[in-house]
């Protein structure tokens, strides 16, 4: 049964009890059911995307760094209509939606698919066809080796997560109507023997309950409600028939359903909702977990599609340093810099590109040094 048709088979059983009353159902109040899971996964998206956005595609040319075309396409601008921050995160939001990403290369520029059609093939090339960038179809057919293919190797998280809350989802909606139901003003409408019976009367009695009641009970600061001869009102205590859910047990749901999307992406649950301390803990262990393996996973496509195997086997490649997105502080990252400087490994220009200075670009920036104590031994 869908959720649509469960809500309304429910309201029904409830309100149809032979007493003739219609049931409207309003569609918008049950828009929580999904704007949960959604507000979920669009944590995660984002979270993960702003990882992969600080990231430095870092390009190489028979081992040494280089800033040409490929760097540039990478790192600022991929075609005429988008920066590389807008680009990236647009290619992570599709890649975790669809478990898949098409990227096209056109003119030294590169383009997110909209939509495509493959083919897949054992022995040849897979081809890609109907391909449509911002809702224009290219109309020719691509290689496998002419396209950027992006595509998770775990089964479509998303999808998992979309079964699992159908049945979740219900939970929470039905625990937010038993909140609603527990805090709602109730009362005792009592109605005398000597009350006329009147057409008039009976008239008066139904505009009482069907108007003037509702707009009493809808009252957010103090309110009347005017009475006639024969009639008397007693509110209800909450005490007398609340229990069950609180507004925190509908949370605690809440935060079930972020913990389920961050388990599905390897992200520190505290780290998706925002809560808790040792950020920094938090950080190295989303991008060691989540963002490391898909940065991989982009570099591996990116050195397949575009460079030639010679290339590559001359130390010709890009590479995905994801070591920005791992820094909460520049603290956390000062006690690497001086191991990083004292054994050789970075120049001052390096360290101050790791934490976001421009290079001096001088020969003595240039320059790598080690300590005595890593000296080799005469």
């Amino acid at each position: 049964m869908g959720l649509r048709n469960y809500f309304i088979d429910f309201l029904g059983r409830i309100f149809d009890k032979g007493t003739g009353a219609q049931v409207d159902v309003n569609l918008e109040e049950l828009t929580g059911q999904v704007a949960t899971k959604e507000l979920a996964l669009q944590s995660a998206i984002n979270l993960i995307g702003n990882a992969i956005a600080l990231s430095k595609f870092e390009t190489y040319a028979k081992g040494q760094p280089t800033q040409k075309e490929d760097y540039y396409m990478l790192n600022l601008k991929p075609n005429q209509n988008e920066a590389a921050t807008t680009f990236w995160k647009k290619a992570i939001a599709k890649l975790i939606i669809n478990n898949e990403c098409l990227i096209i290369k056109r003119n030294d520029n590169i383009y997110i698919a909209d939509s495509f059609t493959r083919t897949d093939s054992a022995f040849y090339e897979n081809t890609y066809q109907d391909i449509t960038v911002n809702g224009f179809n290219l109309g020719a057919k691509y290689k496998e080796s002419e396209v950027i293919h992006l595509k998770n190797n775990n089964q479509n998280a998303t999808s998992l997560i979309t079964s699992l809350y159908n049945d979740y989802g219900k939970i929470i909606e039905l625990s937010k109507a038993s909140y609603k139901r527990n805090n709602a003003k109730r009362g005792i409408l009592k109605i005398g023997t000597a009350y006329p019976q009147t057409e008039d009367a009976q008239k008066k009695l139904k505009d009482l309950i069907e108007i003037r009641l509702k707009e009493f009970y809808k009252a957010d600061a103090g309110a009347i409600l005017p009475l006639t001869a024969g009639l008397e009102y007693d509110e209800l205590s909450k005490e007398s028939y609340k229990n069950g859910t609180d507004s925190r047990d509908i949370k605690n749901l809440m935060d079930d359903v972020f913990d389920f999307v961050a388990r599905a992406f390897q992200i520190p649950p505290q780290l998706l909702k925002g809560t808790g301390t040792e950020i920094s803990e938090q950080l190295k262990a989303f991008v060691n977990l989540c963002v490391d393996p898909l940065a991989k996973n982009i570099e591996n496509e990116l050195n397949a599609k575009l460079y030639t195997k010679e290339n590559y086997l001359n130390n010709t490649y890009v590479r995905v340093n994801t070591s920005k997105a791992k820094a909460a502080s520049l603290s956390d990252v000062a006690n690497a810099i001086d191991i990083l400087t004292r054994n050789g490994v970075h120049s001052i220009d390096e360290n101050r590109e790791l934490i976001g200075k421009e290079p001096l670009r001088t020969d003595e920036s240039k320059k790598h040094y080690i300590t005595k104590n890593y000296e080799q031994s005469k």
